[in-house]
């Protein structure tokens, strides 16, 4: 991949789950994990388990490639002869 550091992507697993998080380090794990899967991140799940404790369900996509640019010429409707 030109452009980009590092060496090949590694095929990311479509359901990463963490179990047991306390409430105050939500965030610091769904950013670890956004940062680890990039582009890739389709939904981030958070529910409860017990008490003060969370489980983190991320779910990954294939990775979105921006549209090729369409180069067409307009074609018209009806030939006049």
């Amino acid at each position: 991949m030109a452009g980009k550091k590092g060496g090949p992507a590694s095929p990311v697993p479509p359901v990463s789950t963490i179990r047991e998080i306390p409430l105050y380090l939500i965030p610091r794990v769904v950013a670890d994990q956004i940062n680890e899967k990039r582009e890739s991140v389709f939904q981030i799940t958070v529910t409860r388990s017990n008490l003060h404790y969370y489980t983190i369900v991320v779910t990954t996509s294939e990775v979105r490639k921006a549209p090729a640019a369409i180069a067409a010429e307009p074609v018209p409707a009806m030939e006049k002869s």
